[in-house]
């Protein structure tokens, strides 16, 4: 079912980059496991769609976004409504993630001189 989902999104918005942060552990093992093995079906059918994926640690996203690799996610949530003027209060914590990855990508590959498509 995630495959499914993930392969028709890509197909729907063609991303030029598909932006993931990378797995971090936790004290909770099998959680862990579980999150590698959705992560590996969703780079999987990236790479079945030619859609090149970026890669970043949580701490590189939160200073992207908040200035400090060590910020709290309250001020991840915080930083990405200042930053995305569709988002008028704070996010639920796993979509205010996401959008901080999109937005950590972002700023990256603007830095690297490459333009994404929306």
């Amino acid at each position: 079912a995630i495959e499914r989902g993930i392969s028709e999104v890509i197909a729907r918005v063609r991303p030029g980059l598909l932006a993931i942060e990378e797995a971090f552990y936790g004290k909770d093992v099998r959680s862990l496991l579980r999150l590698g093995e959705v992560r590996g079906v969703i780079l999987a059918a990236a790479r079945r769609a030619g859609v090149s994926v970026a890669q970043y640690p949580p701490a590189t996203v939160k200073l992207a976004v908040t200035g400090s690799g060590r910020a709290t996610k309250e001020q991840v949530a915080c930083m990405v409504v200042r930053m995305v003027s569709a988002v008028r209060s704070p996010p639920p914590a796993d979509a205010a993630d996401a959008l901080a990855v999109a937005i950590c990508a972002s700023h990256r590959e603007a830095l690297a001189g490459k333009r994404l498509r929306a």
